[in-house]
């Protein structure tokens, strides 16, 4: 009884939030979700089960995918982000006749909610954010939740609930975050630390935080982070850090952990034997198992009917298939197979539609901005963040994981924002008319116009 009113009171609560201050609000959950997933979501004891009672976490995150979905269906003014609507409202759409061809319709909708929440929710920081960098309201939500998941690790570890047995030893956690929760956050958390320390006034504060994240990363013993913290810090190195002195010392600093390298790689290939032959058998010992999970959903999708090829099996029926021939519950390991086998030809071409456009806006608009403006920054880091998460979705279940998905979309959202407002961004629309028939000569002086107004708009934000 009791846990129904604290359902009830939270769903409640986070909806009159939204209708009140949704641009607030949206900073607010992203502060508070740590304690929100951490206190409420499943127990990990429990997380072989897919589906899950109430809680708060269920209660919040779908009534604020309810509250924002306006934000993704309103007209959007400007070229890119257009387009980025209409991909986000294509996959959306294209991921929907999963549900009704699952065998636990109520179950699968609950996953096709967990697939649209995070994108949902970039539009929500999309329309909120102010173009205003570091000083915004919703970028220093971002930087203190960090400092709100590292206290709920701090009382997890007081209350012993701090650890997790797992694959041969002890990892991190935080009460209900799992240690691939914990992780996968670090990923997006460390990009907002990136950018604090390539924009903010305290670098060494935000260099701090960032030593603590990738220690709590290494303690959660999950590879696929690993991976996707050391991509992210490659492509920013490369996209947003202009000191060639900064990249000199990162490539020595690379060298010098080569001495080491055979540790780092025993590390990543934990299960396998010293001197066994790379065979499949090595492999999935390697990945721990996915290889083999991984195949048995695709064996049962291909077995599937012809509509069942088109639009799916369901959301989470990877795990009722994996439970059926392992006896243990487990999703597909990889979000573009998983994608593939619960929501079909169909949704995968959407997701893939999706990715397509996301980061070819992140590239464009990145590409149209001055190099002294502070939205450069953001869209870098945003597009490292991007390149960072293609490469762990082969390996990992991101997918349906709201909590990440809110940090990774939302920084996405909040970079985007950044441009808003700008001169480039009325100006680009004229340009994006005029190519058509404007001819060449012309062109080149209304381009050359183009760039002293940046120019200009670019000494303005530096004032």
């Amino acid at each position: 009884m009791l846990n129904g009113y604290i359902f009830f009171a939270a769903g409640l609560t986070t909806l009159l939030a939204i209708l009140l201050w949704p641009a607030e609000t949206a900073g607010i959950l992203l502060l508070l979700a740590p304690v929100i997933w951490g206190l409420g979501a499943t127990d990990i004891q429990l997380q072989t089960q897919v589906s899950a009672s109430p809680n708060v976490a269920v209660a919040v995150s779908g009534v604020a995918t309810l509250m924002y979905v306006r934000f993704m269906l309103q007209a959007q003014k400007t070229y890119p982000l257009r387009w980025l609507r209409i991909a986000s409202i294509v996959y959306c759409v294209a991921a929907l006749p999963s549900v009704f061809l699952s065998a636990s319709p109520f179950q699968s909708f609950g996953g096709y909610v967990r697939l649209c929440s995070p994108v949902i929710f970039m539009f929500a920081l999309i329309q909120g954010s102010r173009p205003r960098g570091v000083h915004t309201f919703q970028f220093k939500a971002l930087v203190l939740t960090i400092l709100s998941l590292l206290g709920i690790i701090i009382a997890a570890q007081y209350a012993g609930q701090g650890s997790y047995f797992m694959g041969g030893f002890d990892r991190l956690r935080a009460f209900n975050l799992s240690p691939h929760h914990v992780a996968d956050y670090s990923v997006p958390g460390l990009g907002v630390l990136v950018c604090g320390i390539l924009l903010g006034r305290r670098r060494y504060i935000y260099v701090l935080m960032a030593a603590a994240l990738i220690t709590w990363t290494y303690l959660t013993g999950y590879r696929t982070a690993w991976v996707g913290i050391a991509v992210l810090i490659a492509v920013v190195m490369l996209a947003a850090v202009r000191s060639r002195f900064a990249k000199l010392v990162a490539l020595v600093a690379t060298f010098s952990l080569l001495p080491i390298s055979g540790v780092v790689v025993q590390s990543l290939t934990r299960y396998s034997h010293e001197g066994e032959a790379i065979t499949t058998g090595s492999l999935d010992a390697i990945t721990s198992g996915r290889i083999t999970t991984d195949s048995v959903a695709l064996d049962a999708y291909i077995a599937a009917s012809p509509i069942e090829w088109l639009f799916g099996m369901g959301v989470f029926s990877s795990a009722e298939v994996t439970e059926q021939n392992q006896g243990i519950s487990s999703v597909v390991h990889n979000d573009f197979l998983a994608m593939l086998i619960e929501c079909g030809i169909v949704g995968f071409v959407g997701y893939l539609f999706l990715l397509v456009t996301l980061g070819w806006i992140l590239l464009r608009l990145r590409y149209r901005l001055p190099q002294q403006h502070p939205a450069r920054s953001f869209l870098s880091v945003g597009w490292a963040l991007f390149v960072a998460f293609a490469v762990m979705g082969i390996s990992g279940a991101l997918y349906t994981n709201v909590f990440v998905g809110w940090y990774y979309y939302g920084f996405i959202g909040f970079a985007l924002a950044q441009s808003k407002g700008t001169a480039w961004t009325r100006y680009t629309r004229v340009m994006e008319r005029r190519r058509h028939f404007v001819p060449a000569g012309v062109f080149s002086r209304i381009a050359k116009s183009d760039h002293a107004v940046r120019l200009h708009h670019a000494e303005q934000c530096c004032r």
